[in-house]
């Protein structure tokens, strides 16, 4: 991927737009909302199309005149191997050809990732005292285009982070215009770290998907997050225990029960029907508890529940041991149906694969 030219340019009302020209490709436009002294922006650009490029198989290469930390060129030829190995029908490994330099440290500042959902909350309230700034990025899983979607969901981290006295970063990328058909799953760590990177603070916190006894290749791992460091802004994998601790944790703040935001799925900010919200909502009915931001479980939509994935398994495993731990028979036996159907697939399929070659 070649890298033409990265300029910036402030609007208005005070946001500054960066365009990157992209040899073949639309322009990729990131806007920092709010911000001026944005000083890491050749860190950012290239880590944002880093692991895009591994999936093109093509050399990542910049203009000489801009320069990248080398501390995370460093990082991303160690990050190759690993992720080449881990998603070998999807990213190989790839030549870089940019400048580097030493970064120096701009801005003082912790930053959490934050969507509002159990992760981001639970990373959230266990560091609160040394995060000072949460990061909103649209574009992603709330697309440019939804514009009522992205109003109420600034509105919300406002109040948000004011309740709590910090303050709220907001990017937007069109990055999913741009390649619309990259794996999300391999580089969504990479690319929320890019923009983050960018601002030139001390630490990030990446919550957490999994367990530490669940770890599985993801694009977010314990063991690939740091490597996102620039060597200003260093990276923590943070939270890497079970889904049901993390909702007791949250359950305790009301403030924070009241604003969780775990799908993406409807014009509300939670469908309550899709399997991200029923896994929710499964759980505070376990613990007795409800969100004002989420519907009451619905036993005829529970039983409609199936999972196609090892990290969707691993949640209903952990949501069907906490039910038994708190003795609701009745309500395990759909956890444990859920899990059983998935294993039941895997199974045949691996069957089909052994027997007929067919996947």
């Amino acid at each position: 991927m070649n890298i033409q030219n990265i300029s910036r340019s402030i609007n208005g009302i005070n946001d500054q737009e960066i365009t990157i020209k992209i040899e073949g490709k639309k322009d990729l436009i990131l806007v920092f909302f709010g911000k001026q002294n944005i000083p890491n922006i050749n860190d950012c650009v290239f880590l944002t199309l880093f692991i895009q490029s591994m999936e093109e198989g093509t050399t990542l290469a910049m203009p000489d005149e801009f320069f990248v930390s080398e501390v995370l060129v460093e990082n991303m030829r160690k990050l190759q191997p690993i992720f080449s190995q881990w998603f070998p029908n999807i990213l190989q490994e790839i030549d870089i050809q940019v400048s580097t330099h030493k970064v120096d440290k701009s801005n003082s500042g912790c930053v959490s990732l934050f969507s509002g959902g159990i992760d981001s909350f639970y990373t959230f309230l266990q560091n609160q005292n040394e995060i000072s700034h949460i990061f909103l990025c649209l574009g992603m899983d709330i697309q440019l285009e939804e514009t009522s979607k992205k109003e109420q969901a600034i509105s919300q981290y406002q109040t948000l982070a004011k309740h709590y006295g910090k303050e709220l970063l907001i990017v937007s990328t069109n990055i999913r215009h741009v390649f619309p058909h990259a794996n999300h799953m391999v580089q969504h760590a990479a690319i929320f770290s890019a923009l983050v990177l960018a601002y030139g603070m001390d630490k990030l916190f990446i919550p957490a998907s999994h367990n530490i006894d669940e770890l599985f290749p993801w694009g977010s791992h314990l063991l690939t997050d740091p490597l996102m460091s620039n060597g200003v802004t260093s990276v923590i994998h943070h939270g890497a225990v079970s889904r049901s601790c993390k909702t007791i944790k949250i359950s305790s703040d009301e403030n924070a029960i009241n604003s969780l935001r775990v799908c993406n799925s409807s014009d509300e900010l939670n469908c309550g029907e899709c399997e991200k919200c029923l896994r929710t909502i499964f759980v505070l009915e376990v613990l007795k508890r409800q969100s004002t931001n989420l519907l009451p479980l619905s036993l005829a939509l529970l039983s409609r529940v199936k999972i196609y994935g090892h990290n969707q398994y691993a949640f209903w495993q952990d949501n069907y041991q906490l039910a038994k731990q708190h003795h609701r028979a009745d309500l395990a036996k759909y956890a444990n149906r859920i899990t059983r159907s998935y294993e039941l697939r895997q199974w045949l399929k691996k069957g089909m694969q052994l027997f007929f070659g067919k996947s």
